[in-house]
């Protein structure tokens, strides 16, 4: 596998994370961002660290699934579909559905989501590489979605 460049995978302390089952006026999201420059993708991905010598876990903490982990480095278009961003990561199944922020502050768990993870690895030339990509979530229909779904009120909020 190809060194990955500038390249962290760490666990996230929960601190300054809504808790699970929170109401969700305390997990509002903010308006949509456009992505540029660094950026942090989020997951809960489940793998082993053992196994066969190919699997690019191979070495990294384990992970079950039960905490919160994140890669980070600068975003670029995924080499199949130039409208999906992303970075390598090593993170792998698990991750899809997680954020993928710009501007993420870690100690208060805040940042723009601009993406959500839905791809996790891929063939480049002959070799596979491992990285989270996912559509942008900056784009006007994307924007018209969020705005549509702001002037919901849930009946137990009304």
């Amino acid at each position: 596998m190809a060194a990955i460049r500038n390249l962290a995978v760490f666990a996230l302390a929960t601190g300054g994370y809504p808790a699970a089952g929170a109401p969700t006026t305390d997990t509002t999201a903010e308006p949509v961002a456009h992505p540029a420059g660094p950026r942090h993708h989020l997951g809960y991905p489940r793998y082993v660290s053992s196994g066969n010598e190919t699997l690019p876990q191979r070495g990294q903490p384990a992970f079950r699934g039960d905490r919160l982990a994140a890669c980070y480095d600068d975003a670029g278009p995924w080499p199949r579909r130039s409208e999906m961003t992303g970075l390598e990561c090593v993170m792998g199944g698990g991750c899809s559905g997680g954020p993928a922020m710009q501007n993420f502050d870690e100690e208060a768990g805040v940042g723009d989501v601009v993406a959500v993870n839905n791809v996790n690895d891929y063939w480049n030339q002959e070799e596979r590489r491992d990285g989270v990509f996912g559509a942008s979530a900056t784009d006007p229909a994307s924007e018209a979605l969020y705005l549509a779904a702001q002037a919901i009120k849930p009946s137990l909020l009304a």
